[in-house]
């Protein structure tokens, strides 16, 4: 089964930490046997301190009956002295650490020996007393030995573990640091390399080949390419679909001329050829006055196609001529809004043919828009060469952009938009220096060889 990228990336962790994991549990295992057997040695530390003190205080006690004849002062001093030592004798015998560590019948008979010497306070009978300390001092003093060696096996016993399991785990621990590494090592060089297979995969997915880019290819990111090449890929769809409205604006330009073909070609077309049928009738001059008007007619509609087709003025007499040509001719009415135009001499030597032939037409955009949607009574059009750019500006007097409606402007600001973007332009519109209206703007950056000389 395929892993997941993001099972790819955390499966040499995963691998790592359950090793690491497993050494933990290994480790707290070693240590708890460490522990268990240190508080063993502890237990037997204790049980033989209470040893030590049952038979100090038993010897104790047949110290203080050794008189053979007391005189009743003696007497009671000696019942003190014995008392003094049987309390710390009693709680010794009874202690959890010295009955938990002595044969059952034993830890009876020195019960019923302590009760024996216990009823010495009310009998002080010295004779039984004598008696039952002869049986337990040499009882204690052999669990006394006893726990010492039980005590001293104990620290063998733990010294030797800890030696043991300390040897064990650092040889342990060698190894699974050892293993993480290696595994940790190979699972990331599996990683890494599967990953890096995918985006290079996605890479050549989204068109970008680094194989003549090598060396910028080592010194990038694998994903800093990657994104790199997504942005390519994502400006390549917004220029094709930017290409697409370019056709379709392309295709109502091919319809509107069309259309005029039809409506106004065809239509004089038609006229001329009822003339020629009437001229066959009729030899008279005036037939022959009128073919002659309707073929230039003709020839006049056909060239103003040609020109909105392509302005021969523009090849011709350059971009101010035909922009003036273009606004007297077909703006110039009554009516219509006054204007003032001005190009620089020093912009048309710095433009290549196709700039200038997209300036045109943004410009004759703009000066529709204003003349068509800005209900303005003047405009006025500037393009001059600044330092590293070529700048042209429609402005007008009119009711502003925000006023227009989107509706009457949104094909014609299409149009200008994409053809700013294909000679690498930028646009923007601003309000106008008069009271009111609004002003467009346009720059066109210039490449150091395309700079032409200054009026």
């Amino acid at each position: 089964m395929a892993l997941t990228l993001r099972q790819q990336i955390v499966l040499p962790t995963v691998v790592v930490a359950v090793l690491a994991l497993a050494l933990l549990v290994v480790l707290i295992g070693a240590l708890s046997d460490i522990r268990r057997e240190n508080e063993l040695v502890r237990e037997w530390t204790r049980s033989c301190e209470r040893a030590e003190i049952a038979l100090s205080s038993a010897r104790g006690m047949q110290d203080a009956l050794a008189t053979p004849t007391l005189s009743p002062k003696q007497m009671e001093e000696t019942h003190f002295n014995f008392l003094e030592q049987y309390w710390s004798f009693s709680q010794a015998v009874t202690s959890p650490e010295f009955v938990g560590r002595v044969p059952a019948d034993k830890s009876a008979e020195i019960e019923r020996y302590r009760l024996a010497l216990d009823r010495f306070e009310s009998e002080r009978d010295i004779g039984a007393a004598r008696q039952s300390l002869d049986w337990i001092v040499p009882q204690l003093a052999a669990q006394d030995r006893t726990f010492k060696t039980e005590k001293r096996n104990a620290y063998v016993r733990y010294y030797e573990t800890v030696n043991e399991l300390t040897t064990r785990s650092f040889y342990l621990a060698s190894a699974m640091v050892g293993l993480m590494a290696v595994l940790g090592g190979v699972l990331s060089l599996w990683a890494t390399r599967s990953v890096s297979r995918r985006i290079e995969s996605l890479r050549r997915q989204c068109g970008s080949d680094p194989s003549g880019d090598t060396g910028a290819a080592i010194k990038r990111d694998e994903l800093d390419d990657l994104a790199r090449c997504v942005t390519d890929m994502r400006r390549h769809v917004v220029s094709g679909l930017n290409s697409a409205k370019m056709l379709e604006a392309a295709e109502d330009e091919r319809r509107r001329i069309a259309m005029d073909i039809h409506d106004q070609v065809l239509a004089d077309l038609t006229h001329l050829s009822r003339d020629l049928k009437a001229a066959k009738e009729s030899n008279g001059p005036h037939v022959l006055q009128s073919l002659e008007k309707g073929l230039d007619e003709i020839k006049s509609g056909i060239r103003a196609i040609m020109d909105d087709l392509h302005p021969q003025t523009l090849d011709m007499l350059g971009l101010e001529v035909a922009l003036r040509s273009y606004i007297e001719r077909k703006l110039a009415r009554p009516g219509l809004p006054g204007f003032f135009l001005n190009v620089d001499e020093a912009v048309e030597p710095a433009l290549t043919e196709l700039q200038k032939l997209a300036l045109y037409r943004i410009a004759i955009e703009a000066i529709n828009n204003a003349v068509s949607h800005a209900h303005c009574t003047r405009y006025e059009v500037e393009c001059r060469l600044g330092d590293d750019a070529i700048l042209l500006s429609v402005e007008d007097n009119g009711i502003g952009l925000a006023n227009a409606g989107a509706a009457d402007t949104g094909r014609g600001l299409f149009n200008i938009e994409q053809r700013a973007k294909m000679i690498d332009a930028t646009v923007r519109w601003l309000p106008a220096r008069f009271s009111s209206g609004t002003r467009f703007e346009l720059e066109l950056p210039l490449a150091a060889g395309q700079k032409g000389p200054r009026a």
